[in-house]
């Protein structure tokens, strides 16, 4: 096939001017992949966000041990022309004597650039972190405009099917740029046609299903280039990085707009089995990268909603290679406190207790709930966690603790510390994590850790939820471990709630609130609240009847820091109506606003993430590896980069 009139440069940057004496790609021939399942049928038609949807899509793809013929790549140059330097490859006459295609050679009009380098660049006057509704729609039109050319200068509209004019899809350049080359190639085109009909198929799936199914389109993609494009001479290495590394900024502007958009959340929180695990993995994955807070707090609850309907948690919080002693060092509610190691440090591994089989999914859906709210948070006052070790039984793996929780640590203090700053500690945890739209729902002494330079750390994040489906009614109501149980810490709406069940109070901020005025009580008089009542269940009328802890008068709790001020804002904090209560800001303010408060000169804790834990943020295999800042990159793909690695 011959095409006249048109001026192009091969991927060498070698000018030639005949294009029927060009590259010729010669491609073995591989066994059909079978094409994309769609559970509603080959046929199906374009489906509607709220329509039924297919299963996640496992396409096969061509593999290299299946390769008949080496891909053999022949350049040739007329006189004049700059000849490329590459291996020669044997081929036969009658291999020699097909026509040559176009591939890799075109400057686009008005571009004057090759297609390959105009897919692998993209000058948008948006941001993808800032707009990425704009970014994404400009995006496109390039992409498309892309087609175009390709379609008038080979005269082959079958180019088209490559495009997405009116759908949403992923990898849109990687699409072109390897249909365009297979189009373009000489030789057998079973996979160009199998190709067309993965494309015929992404094109009936709804926006959640494509951003589901994200990793399979990818890697099918990347299997046909390592199979059929690999020669460095005409695809190399870079250029397919750059191209993927625009698609992957395209992927997560997508992704935004989709988690933006409240009105597709529905469809996406009705995904269930492995369409709510894919969702699930690329949710926290896009997290390990910087993310705009509105951004980030979006992402957070719909995988914390996510995690609860379905029962699944992301795959990468799971720990491989986590130890733990045979014997408990603790027992709660919630479960035992084993002391472990992972990746040789000690960690704490609590592993969840299950009392009855029946409830069985609603303590899975709840723990996988807790296990993912817990891995969002990032401050000084909240304990880390590591992640989900699933050898023996389920357990949270979390920093080993020397110095224990809060009421362990106080205890061993026969006159200090002053607990100003560690009122200060807890109040500013709270606020973070309300800020983050997170309600502990269990606050109390023994759930605050001490940290190794003596900072409280919030932990134990309504993980008493988990042990049965009404906890306030049974596990609450007692405690395993010789310690008041939690109703000591119950807001009095809450109480009211567990005798009248038509009037259902969920914890809130403002419960919160009320547990941390009675963490304070703990700290400055070294006893749990209402410490002349000695069963937890009489409790309950006392609160109920407005009765509220005296202020301690011995001198421990002077010589914690209790003043006027202290105790005005502990009352405020326990105000029988919420309203009156205080907000998290509001204390952390007050405290920080105390005269004479405490100089604090204690150091800020390290606690350094396991190194399967960093590793997994810059392997190759992240779905959004490719926003890592890297040596090579240039001036403009590092800008694009910034906000993204921020």
């Amino acid at each position: 096939m011959s095409y006249q009139n048109f001026t192009y440069v091969n991927a060498r940057n070698a000018t030639i001017n005949n294009a029927g004496r060009d590259q010729i790609n010669y491609i073995g021939v591989f066994p059909k992949p079978p094409g994309p399942s769609n559970p509603n049928g080959p046929n199906s038609s374009s489906m509607s966000d709220d329509d039924s949807y297919p299963s996640s899509w496992m396409p096969r793809t061509p593999d290299s041990s299946s390769r008949i013929n080496v891909l053999d790549h022949v350049s040739r140059s007329r006189a004049g022309a700059e000849r490329l330097q590459q291996p020669h490859l044997p081929a036969s006459p009658s291999v020699l004597n097909l026509p040559a295609p176009m591939n890799r050679t075109y400057i686009l009009h008005m571009m004057d650039v090759s297609v390959d380098h105009e897919l692998a660049a993209f000058k948008a006057n948006v941001s993808p972190w800032q707009d990425s509704v704009k970014w994404v729609v400009a995006d496109s039109e390039h992409v498309n405009s892309v087609v175009q050319q390709i379609a008038q200068l080979t005269k082959r509209v079958e180019i088209h099917q490559a495009g997405f004019t009116d759908k949403l899809i992923v990898y849109p350049r990687l699409i072109v740029y390897i249909f365009s080359h297979l189009m373009l190639c000489e030789g057998d085109h079973t996979l160009l046609d199998n190709l067309k009909e993965a494309l015929q198929e992404w094109k009936t799936w709804d926006t959640i299903t494509v951003i589901q199914n994200h990793l399979q389109i990818k890697d099918y993609l990347h299997k046909l280039f390592q199979n059929l494009l690999a020669d460095p001479h005409f695809h190399p290495k870079i250029m397919f990085e750059d191209i993927l590394t625009y698609d992957i900024i395209g992927l997560a502007a997508r992704l935004r707009n989709i988690v933006m958009d409240n009105k597709r959340h529905k469809f996406l929180l009705a995904r269930r089995n492995t369409n709510a695990q894919f969702l699930l993995d690329l949710l926290q994955a896009r997290l390990d990268f910087y993310t705009d807070p509105a951004l980030k707090l979006c992402i957070v609850h719909l995988l914390i909603k996510l995690s609860r309907a379905s029962g699944l948690y992301p795959r990468s919080l799971v720990l491989e290679g986590v130890t733990r002693n045979d014997y408990p060092i603790a027992r709660g509610g919630y479960g035992e406190v084993h002391r472990g190691e992972f990746q040789g440090r000690e960690v704490a591994v609590k592993v969840l207790k299950i009392y009855r089989n029946s409830d069985m999914g609603a303590l899975l859906k709840t723990f996988s709930c807790e296990a993912v709210t817990w891995r969002q948070l990032d401050h000084p006052n909240i304990l880390p966690f590591y992640g989900v070790s699933c050898e023996p039984t389920v357990s949270l793996v979390s920093p080993w603790s020397d110095n224990g929780n809060l009421v362990e640590f106080l205890a061993k203090q026969a006159q200090g510390p002053n607990c100003v700053l560690l009122s200060l500690d807890v109040a500013e945890g709270l606020e973070y994590l309300h800020n983050q739209g997170i309600i502990h729902g269990d606050m109390k002494g023994l759930n605050i850790l001490m940290s190794p330079s003596y900072r409280a750390c919030l932990a134990d994040f309504g993980l008493a939820i988990a042990i049965d489906t009404n906890p306030a009614l049974t596990n609450a109501m007692s405690s395993n471990d010789g310690t008041a149980g939690t109703l000591r810490w119950q807001a009095p709406e809450l109480l009211l709630s567990m005798e009248n069940r038509e009037h259902k109070q969920r914890k809130t901020k403002a419960t919160d609130v009320y547990a941390f005025a009675l963490v304070c009580y703990e700290m400055f008089s070294g006893q749990f609240p209402f410490p002349d009542i000695s069963q937890d269940w009489l409790v309950v009328p006392a609160v109920k009847e407005g009765r509220r802890p005296l202020r301690p008068a011995h001198a421990l709790s002077r010589t914690r820091g209790l003043t006027d001020d202290i105790w005005h804002l502990i009352k405020t904090c326990w105000s029988h109506d919420p309203s009156e209560r205080l907000g998290a800001s509001q204390i952390v303010n007050h405290l920080r606003g105390l005269p004479n408060r405490p100089v604090d000169t204690r150091m800020l804790d390290n606690f350094t993430s396991p190194s399967v834990l960093l590793s997994m943020h810059n392997s190759a295999e992240h779905p959004f590896g490719a926003l890592n800042i890297h040596p090579e990159d240039t001036d403009a793909m590092r800008h694009l980069k910034h906000i993204s690695s921020a």
